[in-house]
């Protein structure tokens, strides 16, 4: 615990603001934006030996084992000898599956990591002061149950042997319950050295990445994964750890479609040098949990005590923050300046004291309006919007949409909807009210809609008299929130009338908008 207090100090230092929950492990980068690969202090009880080890040893160990020490709490054991011959039939060659990557984020959902461990401070997995990426998943989660552990090896490079010559990462396949099938991915050209303990078993291995690879050592035959299977490259789950934070979702969900179920494990680092698989039998580790945010009650804003009593609200966010605007007067107060709130397509979700909403850095993220603490839950999302007291989390891929609906932001987070629903919809801009989902692009006065539970599509809405661009809008009860190049403009929700225009921010400034009929906090 003392580890993870430290990693939150720092992370609170960082960006010099008070309550901040930020997952026990993001990198400082996850915060500031930089995406470089750094020494966080990653941490946990430091390992120690375990009671019992396999008969036969590991055809090559670390140079150093961490010191036993009794009092500590083991890190992870490892897996049970499997106890047969390490003969095995050979995975043999995938089905040929047409496959179109650019349905892939609709068609495979999001990666539900989230809440999910941190990832285990591995030694010797990757260079030094680059943080190894990680976490297994047990078999129910994988899908249907397989006669064989799938697990992917992400690299973004290899260590470095001698000049001009490919990077080299050592693979160690360990005893386990199942086969290992090994999925090779590299963004360098990469070889990778296989060795195997004498009671392992490898059913196969399969290469993918935009980058020339070699493996030796192979106890089985090498294929790589079809060219139209690889979409994109990410070396670790984590949110900010990439230049966009959907990079890992996308190969992985590419893995997923060419195997036809999931991973067992995933291992991962900027600069690899040595993986072993599986690399532990851990034990579950809680994640710090989100604390609910109370429903009802009384509360405000803390700064903007005047403007939560007007009868239309709207928070704006942009790359300085976030704003309250009072839509009576024109008033706004800031509310949080920590971060750049350049928020997934213009959209958020306001349910009572908290707004949730899908950053490109970081995923999901929770601010607290009440106590304006701000939270990281390490999720990766597109975009979120609610319909009523229920978040809606929204993808959508070349006129693709995919909307899950969630009980709450604890279920959200958790990753468990209670509905999903496949749109056609030509939109990128999206809102939700009364189970109507309503979308716009970014240049365009006509709104389509969506019933959610009839599951039909609805006329078209015309924005009368509009011809801006579309940042972000909202749908309330009368109206809809549109907002533009330099203010807002509203528009009656039944008829599409024009009714009003608000200045507020800069003219070039882009963001989005969640809006609510106030007073709030009554």
């Amino acid at each position: 615990m003392a580890r993870r207090a430290l990693a939150l100090a720092g992370a609170l230092a960082l960006i010099g603001c008070d309550p901040l929950y930020v997952a026990p492990q993001t990198r400082p980068d996850a915060v500031d934006g930089s995406g470089a690969d750094t020494a966080d202090g990653m941490g946990g009880p430091p390992g120690t030996m375990p009671d019992a080890m396999p008969d036969a040893m590991p055809d090559a160990m670390p140079d150093a084992m961490p010191d036993a020490t009794p009092d500590a709490e083991p890190r992870c054991q490892p897996p049970a000898p499997h106890g047969g011959q390490p003969e095995v039939e050979p995975f043999g060659a995938l089905p040929a599956v047409p496959f179109d990557c650019r349905r892939l984020a609709a068609r495979t959902g999001p990666l539900r990591l989230g809440p999910h461990p941190p990832s285990q401070p591995l030694d010797g997995v990757c260079a030094a002061d680059v943080s190894p990426s990680n976490y297994t998943r047990p078999p129910a989660a994988a899908g249907p149950e397989q006669p064989y552990a799938l697990h992917v090896l992400a690299a973004g490079a290899g260590e470095a042997v001698a000049p001009d010559a490919p990077g080299e990462v050592q693979v160690h396949v360990r005893p386990d319950h199942r086969p290992a099938v090994l999925v090779l991915a590299a963004a360098a050209p990469v070889t990778w050295r296989i060795t195997l303990h004498d009671e392992a078993r490898v059913a196969g291995i399969f290469t993918t990445g935009p980058a020339p690879q070699a493996v030796r050592g192979s106890p089985v035959a090498v294929e790589a994964l079809a060219a139209d299977h690889f979409c994109d490259f990410g070396d670790g789950w984590e949110a900010g750890r990439h230049h966009r934070h959907n990079q890992h979702r996308v190969m992985i969900g590419a893995i997923r479609e060419a195997f036809g179920h999931g991973e067992a494990s995933f291992q991962g680092c900027g600069s690899a040098v040595r993986f072993e698989v599986p690399y532990a039998d851990c034990p579950p580790v809680d994640p710090i949990p989100i604390e609910p945010a109370p429903n009802g009650g009384d509360w405000t804003i803390p700064g903007c005590e005047g403007i939560v009593d007007e009868s239309l609200q709207c928070l704006w966010f942009d790359a300085h923050g976030v704003d309250l605007v009072g839509l009576d007067t024109g008033r706004s107060c800031a509310i949080d300046r920590r971060l750049a709130f350049n928020i997934g397509q213009g959209t958020a979700a306001w349910l009572d004291r908290a707004v949730w909403t899908c950053t490109p850095r970081l995923g999901l993220t929770r601010l607290r309006l009440d106590t304006l603490t701000l939270d990281v839950p390490e999720v990766l999302c597109d975009l979120v919007v609610e319909d009523g007291d229920t978040p809606l989390a929204v993808r959508e891929a070349w006129m693709h949409v995919e909307i899950e609906r969630f009980a709450d932001g604890a279920a959200l987070v958790g990753g468990l909807p209670i509905q999903a629903t496949s749109v056609q919809m030509n939109a990128v801009r999206f809102s939700a009210a009364d189970g109507i989902l309503y979308g716009t692009l970014h240049s365009d006065s006509a709104i389509e809609r969506y019933d959610l539970e009839a599951r039909s599509p609805l006329e078209p809405l015309e924005l009368q008299d509009f011809d801006g661009l579309v940042e972000g809008f909202d749908v309330l009860p009368d109206v809809i929130v549109v907002r533009t190049t330099g203010g807002l403009r509203t528009f009656d929700r039944a008829t599409g009338a024009d009714l009003d225009w608000l200045p507020h921010g800069e003219d070039a400034s882009s963001g989005g908008i969640a809006c609510r009929v106030g007073p709030v906090g009554r």
